[in-house]
């Protein structure tokens, strides 16, 4: 049951969307929390038609979302906030709403508000195998909150190449670094030869298969290939590399959990 307070929240973002941000994109929004649009069929239809009963469809979305889970419902009111003007939520008859949701923090009345502030945890994992990827994920998020979109994405790479040396370390250990590590060079191989060591060893985590299979080590190497596109493809313009890491969100999150089920596992 949702709690009276952020019920009357929910039912002012709904107006603040149907005002503010009225074309917003429901298929993307509802993809980016796993929601099905057939539980609302109104939702799109009410505001193609622009129908009275379209806020009503908009609370409905948030108050389904926010029933299963309230960070996610943070993460899509964050991410349609930011569609627009981010001022918009500064409005006096909205800012309590927001701020009580924990969107954006309780800075005062005539405080200005930056997209920084919104809150946007892209990956929001719990039970890190060490303060390391603690930290790198946070830097992720940061990334995200600031719009830097082509740095969080070149920094999941470097936590997803981390992660599988973890997993080739725990299950080979230096008795067979040669695996993962090239002496020669004084330095990790190459993500891409990690990954084809992994592939061609899989059999060996036959015992953790519940967290990482051939599957997984094919949509990390996904991940890998987006990385690398941002990193030397000057041509790629923020939207689109913020639309593609919304997109992933939900199976980076997945995958990331694996992974480090997967060290903690072995």
């Amino acid at each position: 049951m949702i709690e009276r307070e952020a019920q009357k929240a929910l039912a002012l973002i709904a107006d603040f969307i149907s005002k503010k941000r009225y074309s917003t994109s429901w298929p993307v929004m509802a993809g980016l929390v796993a929601y099905d649009l057939n539980d609302n069929p109104r939702l799109v239809k009410s505001q193609t038609f622009m129908d009275d009963d379209y806020p009503a469809c908009i609370l409905k979305f948030l108050t389904d979302v926010y029933a299963k889970n309230k960070d996610e419902a943070r993460f899509v009111i964050s991410r349609i906030a930011r569609d627009g003007d981010v001022q918009d939520v500064m409005d006096p008859d909205y800012r309590p709403a927001f701020e009580l949701l924990e969107i954006i923090p309780k800075t005062g009345a005539t405080t200005p508000i930056s997209l920084s502030i919104v809150k946007t945890k892209y990956i929001d994992v719990q039970g890190f195998p060490d303060d390391f990827y603690k930290e790198l994920i946070d830097q992720i998020n940061a990334c995200y909150q600031q719009e830097l979109y082509v740095a969080a994405q070149i920094m999941i790479r470097k936590l997803l190449e981390n992660c599988l040396i973890d997993i080739l370390r725990k299950r080979y250990g230096m008795s067979k670094a040669k695996m993962f590590y090239d002496a020669s060079r004084g330095r990790f191989h190459d993500f891409s030869l990690l990954l084809e060591t992994a592939e061609k060893s899989i059999k060996d985590f036959a015992h953790v298969k519940d967290s990482f299979d051939e599957n997984t080590v094919k949509r990390i190497n996904s991940f890998r290939e987006q990385g690398n596109s941002s990193a030397h493809n000057l041509s790629l313009d923020n939207k689109t590399i913020m639309a593609e890491l919304d997109r992933n969100r939900s199976e980076l999150t997945f995958i990331v959990k694996s992974l480090f089920r997967t060290i903690s596992n072995l």
